[in-house]
């Protein structure tokens, strides 16, 4: 597929600050497609959840996994996902993930049903570098007639997502599926990392320590002990953000046993140290450490 390809510059658009500029909700309901963006927060879990629409996400920036129907894919820039009616699926960013979403009705494209082959339906594919300009550029195009006021714009944003979806099943190369294995690990992380040791997550997935630790750092760019300390200290975070406890007291209850090590990584995540984090960031008085 040839098309004028976007200035490198502007193809820089297709990420999160493009926010300001998506159709509202109320256009999704009165036309059918609505784009949108989001940035992941780290180490966090978020709900499973399905929807009685199409969606196209596309990785913008970061990497993370992404789960459908309980199946786990180590997801990254430049990979889209195509999620089905119904569809269950959810998120954990490891590295300031950042995704566009393209959501229609299933009456935008009546022929949809037809696309949703074994290489579509509910798979996570990769782009080539090259596939990825003129995706974005795609991309682009479509979100500029979404917003556009112009004659002819709803069908010309079908027209444009009629093509994202044949240059998705031309260009777009399988990701492989990833053990459910550790799926359900990173959900005991979330869940026990205020007291878990290496032993124990490495007996979640069957392996050795030190096998594990090899593992782990291929998978999320980052140690066992610094993943598990991010999650205790974005905890933190929220707790001096938006509670009244103490600070001398959240250092403990996020599972830290040195208050010297809380504060050197808080300081390290936030630039701030945590009495000047919740001055900043609360809109009470900050209460007394």
């Amino acid at each position: 597929m040839c098309m004028k390809q976007l200035p490198k510059s502007e193809t820089q658009l297709i990420r999160f600050d493009m926010l300001d500029r998506f159709p509202s909700d109320d256009y999704f309901y009165t036309k059918g497609i609505v784009i949108t963006a989001d940035r992941k927060h780290n180490y966090q879990n978020y709900e499973p959840h399905r929807h009685d629409y199409y969606e196209l996400e596309y990785i913008s920036s970061g990497d993370g996994i992404q789960i459908i129907n309980g199946i786990s894919y180590v997801v990254k820039k430049g990979d889209v996902i195509f999620f089905r009616l119904q569809d269950v699926h959810t998120y954990f960013s490891f590295h300031n993930m950042e995704v566009v979403n393209c959501c229609f009705r299933p009456d935008v494209i009546p022929e949809i049903k037809q696309m949703e082959t074994d290489a579509m339906g509910s798979a996570v594919v990769w782009l080539s570098n090259e596939a990825q300009i003129e995706f974005e550029t795609l991309l682009y195009m479509l979100k500029e007639e979404c917003v556009s006021k112009k004659e002819f714009s709803e069908e010309a944003s079908q027209h444009y997502l009629q093509l994202l979806l044949i240059f998705l099943k031309r260009n777009g190369y399988l990701r492989s599926k990833e053990n459910s294995r550790w799926t359900e690990l990173f959900c005991f992380l979330s869940s026990h990392y205020k007291t878990v040791t290496l032993q124990e997550a490495a007996a979640q997935v069957f392996l050795s320590k030190n096998y594990f630790c090899r593992n782990f750092r291929a998978k999320t760019g980052t140690t066992f002990l610094s993943y598990i300390n991010n999650l205790k200290i974005k905890t933190a975070i929220d707790l001096i953000a938006n509670s009244d406890m103490p600070i001398g007291e959240i250092w403990g209850e996020v599972g830290f046993k040195q208050s010297k090590q809380f504060y050197t990584l808080f300081k390290k995540e936030t630039g701030l140290t945590p009495v000047q984090f919740r001055a900043a960031h609360s809109h009470k008085e900050p209460p007394s450490v």
